[in-house]
């Protein structure tokens, strides 16, 4: 794994060996094995564990401290600057910067992904309802309403989510640029700053910023 300065890597015992710019991460990863994965934002690791305990290092206004403690999550997302970690019952514990997303997660269980952009996240329930929090003009607001959505796509600006019709709702920073508005729609991908949609005829529709 790798974030602005560091890298991080996983042994085949679930030990982690990091280097790179001290303040980044490339030291104080933990000590022990028994990991299983690895997570990075801009300048912070976690690592997540067997028991689904969580570890953090790098970079403290960035998410290097202040993990939830406990055991029981399940994977980790994150923004440029914050954390946000799923348990087993849906619960969502975030930590970082506030302005991207470090505080104000939904309360309540039954959550079952968290994505997001540079500075906003945005979990999907098991009705498919969705909550955002974070930078208001990187989606942290203004979510679309109701229930039936089944995934959630994102680049760094904007989200985009799929219902259960293959229609697409989108929000976050889209200057002018919108998605198709028919349904039938399967999978969505991103790059930095667009999006391209796959139809079941297997046509595709593109949207985002072009330079």
């Amino acid at each position: 794994m790798v974030n602005d300065g560091a890298f991080a890597a996983l042994a085949r015992d679930g030990s982690i060996h990091e280097w790179g710019g001290p303040s980044y991460g490339g030291s104080g990863a933990p000590s022990g094995t028994g990991y299983t994965s690895i997570y990075s934002n801009a300048r912070a690791f976690a690592a997540l564990a067997q028991n689904g305990s969580i570890r953090v290092w790098g970079d403290s206004d960035y998410g290097g401290i202040n993990s939830p403690s406990g055991t029981g999550y399940t994977s980790i997302s994150s923004t440029q600057r914050a954390f946000a970690a799923l348990a087993q019952n849906g619960s969502i514990r975030v930590w970082g910067d506030p302005a991207y997303g470090g505080i104000n997660s939904p309360s309540g269980i039954g959550y079952t992904s968290i994505s997001s952009t540079a500075r906003a996240f945005a979990a999907l329930a098991q009705n498919g309802s969705i909550r955002v929090w974070g930078d208001s003009e990187y989606g942290g607001i203004n979510s679309p309403s109701g229930t039936g959505h089944t995934s959630i796509y994102s680049n760094m600006y904007a989200f985009a989510a799929l219902a259960q019709d293959g229609s697409i709702r989108q929000w976050g920073w889209t200057p002018g640029y919108d998605p198709p508005n028919d349904s039938g729609y399967t999978s969505i991908y991103s790059t930095q700053s667009a999006f391209a949609v796959l139809a079941g005829d297997g046509s595709i529709h593109v949207w985002g910023y072009l330079s």
